[in-house]
This record gives C-alpha cells, sequence and structure tokens, in this order.
C-alpha cells in the first residue's frame, strides 16, 4: 500500500513540490510505503534508486530493519565502531557526549551532531556497499534534517563537457583514486574520506562537484518509524546540523549484494564466514 506523500522540498530553498509543474525532472522524491511493503520493493528500489517505508517497527533486536536488509544482500561489516555497534551490521548514528574518531583518525561525522555534507558511503574500500538503510528512532525536535541527491539529477542538469569534467574527477581515498563519477552513473564521493594531498585542480572541481550536488538535493524529513532505503551507487545522502541533545537517533545497515567469494571478505567476513556463504 502506498503511504500519503509528504513535502520534500529542493534543498536550495525554491519550496517547490514533486506535485508541482515546476518540478524538475532531475528531482526525485522517495517512492513511499507503508509497513509491511509490497513483495515487489526491492526491484522498485533499484528501479527508483531510493524508498522510504513508514511504521516499521523498532524492535529491539532491530529485527525488522534487518529482515529488509535480507531482502537485498548482506551486512557490510566494515568499520562499525564499537561504542555504536547494535550487532549484525546495525550501528547506531546519534550523536555521543566525545569526539569519536575513525580507523584513520579523522572525526567520525556520524557520531557528532554537525552538519555532514552529501556523500556516499564507504567511499573508501575498493567495492562500497551496494545500499544502505536508515531507519528513525527519534528525530530532531529541530535540524537533523536527512538531504539527499540522485547522481543521474547531475547527468541531466549539467552539459556533456560537465558530464566528461566529472566522470575524470579523480580523488585520492585510503583505497587508491577512485572516480567521482562512472561513465555508467555510479558515483562514488565523501570529501571527508580524501587524503589531505590534494591539488589546486581537485580542489576547485570537488568543491564544484559538491556545491551542483547540493543544489540538485532535497530534504527528506523522517519521523519515527521510518526507513529510508537508498542505492549507494546511485544516491547521495546527508543532513543538517542539529542540537547535541536532542536525542536524535538513527539505525544504518550497509548492505552488499556480494557476488562473490571475495566480496565476502570485503565485507569484513573471516575466510571461514565466507565460505558458509
Amino acid at each position: 500500500m502506498t503511504g500519503s506523500t509528504r513535502a520534500f522540498r529542493l534543498f536550495d530553498g525554491a519550496g517547490l513540490q514533486p506535485s508541482s509543474p515546476e518540478w524538475p525532472d532531475r528531482g526525485i522524491a522517495p517512492l513511499e510505503l507503508c509497513w509491511p511493503a509490497d513483495d515487489d520493493w526491492p526491484q522498485r528500489l533499484r528501479d527508483q534508486g531510493v524508498l522510504l517505508i513508514h511504521d516499521v517497527p523498532p524492535d529491539r533486536d532491530n529485527r525488522s530493519l534487518r529482515c529488509l536488509g535480507a531482502r537485498l544482500g548482506q551486512p557490510s561489516l566494515r568499520a562499525i565502531e564499537r561504542r555504536l555497534d547494535e550487532g549484525a551490521g546495525v550501528q547506531r548514528v546519534q550523536a555521543l557526549g566525545t569526539m569519536v574518531r575513525d580507523r584513520s583518525g579523522k572525526p567520525l561525522l556520524s557520531a557528532g551532531h554537525g552538519a555532514f555534507a552529501l556523500h556516499t558511503d564507504e567511499s573508501f574500500v575498493e567495492h562500497p556497499a551496494d545500499f544502505v538503510l536508515l531507519h528513525c528512532w527519534q528525530p530532531a525536535a529541530s535540524g537533523g534534517t536527512t538531504r539527499m541527491a540522485d547522481s543521474r539529477a547531475i547527468r541531466a542538469s549539467v552539459d556533456r563537457v560537465e558530464w566528461i569534467a566529472w566522470t575524470q574527477l579523480r580523488l585520492p581515498y585510503p583505497c587508491g583514486e577512485r572516480c567521482s563519477v562512472e561513465c555508467a552513473g555510479a558515483v562514488r564521493f565523501n570529501p571527508a574520506e580524501c587524503a589531505a594531498s590534494l591539488s589546486s585542480m581537485q580542489r576547485d572541481r570537488m568543491a564544484r562537484f559538491a556545491e551542483t550536488v547540493r543544489r540538485l538535493s532535497i530534504e527528506v524529513p523522517l519521523a519515527a518509524g521510518d526507513v529510508l532505503l537508498l542505492d549507494n551507487r546511485r544516491m547521495l545522502h546527508g543532513r543538517s546540523a542539529f542540537p547535541a541533545d536532542s536525542g536524535r537517533l538513527l539505525k544504518r545497515l550497509r548492505l552488499v549484494a556480494a557476488r562473490s567469494h571475495r566480496d565476502w571478505r570485503e565485507c569484513g567476513f573471516t575466510e571461514a564466514q565466507a565460505d558458509d556463504r
């Protein structure tokens, strides 16, 4: 059953709604469904790039969230922060009282309350997660709004020369230099994960790409019980800042549609666990 449509808006303040005739073809609002979703929702996600499912139960063991994930792939166990780990690949996204650093020594932005620029997850590994699920347990009373942008919107909104420039934009990640946008449209972008040694040209192009993505993004207000499902190779997501004491809490599950024994090992499974798959 399809849920009632919410007011998603362009992040640039245009105030347009998806039903408005002025709503650009390049913009996309999530297809809304209600729990339990129709059986064909995984294919809808692959077609749309994003889904929003309402009223998903906040199980103590995250059973409903993991049930959704099981339809898409296996949990990625990479870069799980110990203090936020809920097991089976689920991690809390909430502001902690002290700064948390990731394995590379950088501040872990998902454990803070500041703004998080639009990005794709797991850009630091060779094969990032295919899907990201965000289960809202408690939204912030103010701020903390989730934002997203469709990489296909970039292709639809820029000329051929600029698109080619984006496909040639290679940035240094921990796994090596990688293209920000592949010719087929798959995107990998997270400025926070790029090495410090950027050339002036890389910095300029990265800033221009980030601004283009920001201009084409929309805000997605999440209510308690909502699960936002994102194609991580297509959609970028981020959030606005929120008060540290807001109690904002999301549960995140990253998934890999593993295709080989090697894929399982790269997702964080041991050799024995990979054999069991």
